[in-house]
């Protein structure tokens, strides 16, 4: 019980370290929703969107500074205080490895302007990302080793951003999309691309 109080209140911390940014978007959703009206700001969004997939297709690593991941490695101490400072500070660290879906899901929440569907996404999203250190604390599992599966599941969340990057593209320029129909032959281009 003793492993499973300390592994709740560090997801506490990553919880608590996520959620605020779901708030502050959907806050803030007013502002950024006239700022979306800019077709501009629409495909620098798609941009940003198109270099988070290539991040995750292997073209570059999002990595904080090592000066601040070995001063976060410091954080913690003893008992649920030291496991809560922990899990915030895994948040901080786990950050450049979940860019891609964070940004994805921050513009989204942004879109939608509603800070308590932000906190509930953000809070969400914070829970799976620490339930794997909650089951390896609570009950002394093993985690899967990274490896091939792993790859796989950047490549799928890649395909996503791509898919999420080109319908900012088709919001901004619709004239663009007015004479592409569903054909068959573009069906199949377009899945032997994402294969």
């Amino acid at each position: 019980w003793h492993g499973v109080r300390l592994s709740a209140a560090f997801v506490a911390g990553i919880v608590s370290m996520f959620t605020p940014l779901g708030v502050a978007a959907g806050l803030t959703g007013s502002v950024f929703g006239s700022v979306l009206q800019n077709t501009w700001v629409v495909v620098g969004m798609a941009l940003l969107f198109l270099a988070m997939a290539a991040s995750l297709f292997g073209a570059f690593d999002l990595a904080l500074p090592a000066g601040l991941v070995n001063r976060l490695n410091q954080v913690g101490g003893l008992g649920m205080k030291g496991a809560f400072g922990l899990g915030m500070a895994c948040g901080l660290i786990a950050a450049p490895c979940t860019g891609p879906v964070l940004t994805g899901i921050l513009t989204w929440i942004a879109q939608t302007q509603s800070a308590g569907l932000g906190a509930l996404a953000m809070g969400a999203f914070s829970i799976g990302l620490g339930l794997p250190f909650f089951a390896v604390g609570a009950f002394a599992m093993q985690l899967p080793k990274s490896g091939q599966w792993m790859v796989s599941i950047k490549s799928v969340l890649g395909v996503v951003m791509v898919v999420v990057a080109l319908y900012f593209l088709g919001t901004a320029f619709p004239a663009a999309l007015k004479g592409i129909q569903a054909h068959p032959l573009l069906i199949g281009v377009t899945l032997s691309l994402i294969v």
